[in-house]
């Protein structure tokens, strides 16, 4: 029993290491392209008024915590020129989120698409990874190209 597990472990480890390796998942490879614009939208957006349960002696006591109607978000729009297709992304502008407004419109900047995202070299080097929203063939560039 034991020389049937060791070998069927043998045999799948070797199937494992034998598969082609177009079936690992690759980093894109990203080209130079041109940032076409970077817009930052700012809307108030309605709140949820939450309410909590507290126990009290009696039973459940409901309290409201009041929040103000409305609040702020921002959400950033970016659009990069690539090979020919015109990539419009959009990301949140949350506290954790990269502000691309730094950007400087019209520039080279190093981006690949990667799925559903458009991936853009910062100029501090880190990424930007906004979810792509549209494509569009970019008229501006010959179709032969």
């Amino acid at each position: 029993m034991n020389l049937k597990l060791n070998t069927l472990i043998a045999a799948f480890g070797a199937v494992i290491l034998l598969a082609p390796g177009s079936y690992a998942k690759t980093a894109p490879a990203c080209r130079t392209g041109k940032l076409l614009d970077v817009q930052e939208n700012t809307e108030l957006v309605p709140t949820v008024q939450i309410g909590q349960a507290r126990q009290n002696e009696n039973g459940k006591d409901w309290i409201t915590i009041a929040l103000p109607p409305t609040r702020k978000q921002t959400t950033y729009v970016v659009k990069v020129a690539l090979d020919g297709i015109i990539y419009t992304a959009r990301s949140s502008g949350d506290f954790w989120g990269y502000n691309p407004s730094s950007m400087i419109v019209n520039s080279e900047v190093e981006a690949c698409v990667d799925s559903n995202k458009l991936v853009i070299n910062r100029p501090d080097g880190k990424q930007y990874k906004p979810t792509i929203i549209r494509r569009e063939q970019d008229q501006s560039t010959p179709s032969g190209k």
